[in-house]
């Protein structure tokens, strides 16, 4: 950009020209000058930018790569409608202390879990657009690998600076080496800032390591022996509203190595390998009591998918309702992604992602958000 000559256009003219740019390039626009980091800054310039943005409605993929002490190495976006990849600031984040994991996505901002040994662990929030965060009050019971959860609220049409968001977080060791595992559950609201007792996790339930929100509740996946094997068991739910754990009535199908369960075009799906030689995708029907088989990745496609896997793979989807219709296979132990187009039923790869950095043992996840610049949680 050259400022001699976007300083001289009349300020309501390079406003509505920025209002149409993607967040991160407005971010690097603010980079070249003050004058353009002050006109793009102001409140009203960010009531516009998101009047625009809330038009689109687009939400992004954020791919995550983190190193094995647990240090962010890479966070970088891709807009779907442009089929490009953004790579955001990290400079603010890879300066949290401890092990640092990112659990989910809430609205604009993400849910991280810190651990750090023997000790509490602790959860933040942050703007990856921004590279801000702040850590949230101690939860009332301190807690070692809890299971965690969050659920974007609410976004208040009349309030561009205000976020509402749910964590809900559940079961955990003792700290200081304690080997006891507290079956406890807690839910944190951003609108309070306070934490909340609430109904304990089932002891059967607590074998499960992520939850994804739908339709204000937290699901999950459970696993067991079965066969002699390790399967998906049952789906599980907690319910904010109401704040009961409970189960899927839906009976599970047979052979289901790896599950995650996504939601997609408003609909409840979920994904898994079944006896390591295919992937489906099944929903829940509206009873709520069958799972209906609704695509079978192809086995070129598979056969491709599974020479990448070290490990195990994470599953997320779009969750704005209305607009989502893609699910994403994340390798952990590769930048690869895989994009499975519910509308279209058609499996197809992301372009590469280039910005990998960093020597060793790495891994990746991945999530959706909504790309918000002009929200923000206060800073610590």
């Amino acid at each position: 950009m050259d400022e001699t000559v976007w300083s001289k256009l009349p300020a309501e003219m390079f406003v509505k020209t920025m209002q149409f740019l993607p967040p991160v390039r407005v971010l690097q626009q603010r980079t070249l000058s003050k004058w353009v980091y002050q006109a793009t800054s102001s409140v009203s310039f960010n009531h516009l930018y998101w009047k625009q943005r809330k038009r689109v409605n687009e939400t992004w993929l954020l791919l995550v790569q983190i190193d094995m002490k647990g240090s962010f190495k890479d966070l970088s976006s891709y807009d779907f409608c442009l089929e490009k990849w953004y790579r955001l600031p990290r400079d603010n984040l890879s300066n949290l202390n401890g092990r640092i994991d990112v659990v989910a996505s809430a609205g604009s901002h993400l849910l991280c879990k810190g651990e750090f040994g023997n000790l509490p662990d602790k959860l933040y929030m942050c703007n990856p657009l921004r590279g801000t965060w702040r850590e949230l009050p101690p939860m009332q019971k301190q807690r070692r690998e809890p299971r965690v959860g969050v659920v974007h609220v609410q976004e208040d049409p009349a309030d561009v600076d205000g976020d509402a968001f749910k964590v809900v977080v559940a079961g955990g060791f003792c700290p200081w080496g304690h080997i006891k595992f507290d079956l406890s559950s807690e839910v944190y609201d951003s609108r309070t800032d306070s934490w909340k007792m609430t109904e304990s996790i089932p002891e059967d339930f607590v074998p499960c390591l992520k939850f994804f929100q739908y339709k204000g509740s937290l699901y999950s996946v459970t696993y067991g022996i079965i066969d002699d094997a390790i399967c998906a068991r049952d789906v599980i739910l907690y319910n904010l509203e109401s704040g009961i754990w409970s189960k899927v009535q839906a009976a599970m199908p047979e052979g289901l190595m790896q599950v995650n369960v996504v939601e997609c075009n408003e609909r409840l799906l979920m994904v898994g390998i079944v006896r390591a030689s295919s992937i489906k995708i099944w929903m829940l029907d509206d009873s709520a009591k069958n799972w209906e088989e609704i695509a079978t990745m192809p086995p070129d496609t598979f056969n491709e998918f599974a020479k990448s896997i070290s490990s195990n793979f994470s599953c997320t989807s779009t969750y704005s309702i209305g607009k989502g219709r893609y699910i994403c296979l994340i390798l952990n132990h590769s930048p690869l992604v895989l994009k499975f187009d519910m509308d279209l039923n058609t499996w197809t790869w992301l372009p590469k992602h280039l910005h990998e950095n960093g020597r060793g043992l790495m891994y990746w996840t991945g999530m959706f958000f909504n790309p918000r610049l002009e929200l923000d949680h206060k800073q610590s």
